[in-house]
């Protein structure tokens, strides 16, 4: 029978993971080798919205449950992006220590609502990766590299909590370095997963 079929299969949830109507995107490449993956972003329809309570409740029954066999997340980190430490680049939106990690104060308005939105869903996809963790379910975890003295999500309470649990690495490497003039670093955080190569 067909459709039981397809409820055996292995299914990876995806958190943030961008659009799947391009062909190599991340649902449609895990769906080549016979898992089949759900991407909740917001790109992909309303249906997959994490910051809408009316989706996100069930979603969080759905993890509880074990439905995933693993996960992988890459939340939005443009309010902690480097750049807003450079000279000539858009205004810092975060501190480094203390409430300035979850936004600064004085922000403009749509500033403000930018970084309450992005607060909302990290805190989503750390609870998502915390309960995964206790249910001993692999997920890995991908946002710029921590560096010392910079602004980054991993430094927001939920990710240190996170990071401080048994069987949580941290590594830095290197992402998309295929024929691109520069390479980016990048924190990959997981739950038994092997990401040292």
């Amino acid at each position: 029978h067909r459709q039981g079929r397809s409820r055996d299969k292995v299914k990876v949830l995806l958190l943030c993971a961008g659009t799947d109507s391009r062909d190599l995107s991340l649902a449609n490449l895990i769906k080549r080798t016979g898992a089949d993956a759900e991407n909740w972003d917001l790109q992909n329809g309303p249906q997959f919205d994490i910051a809408d309570d009316a989706t996100w409740d069930p979603l969080v029954a759905r993890v509880r449950a074990k439905e995933y066999a693993a996960a992988f997340a890459s939340p939005p980190c443009t309010t902690a992006s480097r750049l807003r430490n450079k000279p000539g680049g858009p205004p810092p939106l975060r501190g480094l220590v203390g409430a300035d990690r979850y936004g600064l104060k004085g922000l403009s308005i749509p500033n403000k609502e930018l970084v309450r939105l992005h607060n909302l869903i990290l805190v989503r996809v750390a609870e998502i990766l915390m309960i995964m963790t206790d249910r001993g379910l692999p997920w890995v975890f991908e946002t710029p590299a921590l560096r010392e003295g910079e602004v980054s999500v991993l430094r927001l309470d939920e990710y240190s909590t996170l990071m401080d649990r048994s069987g949580v690495q941290h590594i830095v490497g290197i992402q998309c370095p295929f024929g691109s003039m520069s390479l980016k670093p990048t924190s990959w955080v997981s739950h038994l997963a092997n990401m040292d190569d």
